[in-house]
């Protein structure tokens, strides 16, 4: 969750791929490299860690983490700036927990 708000890399440090793939997305030539990349380093992964609709879930996680960084360093919308930050950690891992293990016991039925 936290790679989600992380800083792109300075200088020598190694890039993050989450970043690397919300750029890659606006060229046609690379979406075919960006779909492999996308579901063998990310949702192949946590699938296998997972039960039941393991892929679903895990392509859904995915898809929230592509979702916030494009809203965040693409889109540069302020409510998901720095600032908004440890307001919207708290929400993003109760999203992520409703989606990895079922229904909050706080959500409404």
């Amino acid at each position: 969750m936290r790679r989600a708000f992380e800083d792109e890399p300075e200088g020598d440090a190694v890039a993050d791929p989450l970043a690397l793939l919300v750029r890659s997305n606006a060229s046609p030539g690379a979406l075919p490299l960006v779909r492999r990349f996308t579901a063998t380093e990310f949702i192949a992964p946590l699938a296998e860690r997972l039960e039941g609709a393991g892929a679903s879930r895990a392509a859904l996680v995915t898809a929230c983490l592509i979702g916030i960084r494009i809203f965040r360093d693409v889109l540069a919308v302020e409510a998901m700036n720095d600032t908004a930050r440890s307001g919207l950690e708290p929400l993003i891992a109760d999203l992520f927990t409703a989606i990895l293990y079922g229904r909050s016991e706080n959500a409404p039925t």
